[in-house]
């Protein structure tokens, strides 16, 4: 697993939530349902650097590609779930 930020995922991608550039961002983000160590699927990419869609919290949200970028992820392979024991 690789740390990277939010808005380096392709859609298809998984990560869990691991912090953020901005500590205020993350009382938004509890607010969309989502906390730290929380796993998030990246739904789609808008196109021209428009918004993220991912599920998170069990919900699908969306985030302008500039909030994404302060997001770090801990990046979640196929590999990695498939040697999941708790899977």
């Amino acid at each position: 697993m690789s740390l990277q930020r939010l808005s380096e995922l392709q859609p298809g991608e998984r990560g869990v939530i691991h912090h953020l550039d901005r500590p205020e961002m993350v009382q938004a983000l509890i607010e969309m349902g989502c906390c730290i160590g929380e796993t998030v699927e990246i739904a789609h990419v808008a196109p021209w650097n428009g918004p993220i869609a991912l599920w998170g919290g069990g919900r699908k949200l969306a985030l302008r590609k500039e909030a994404a970028a302060e997001v770090w992820v801990m990046r979640i392979s196929a590999e990695d779930l498939e040697n999941d024991p708790g899977k």
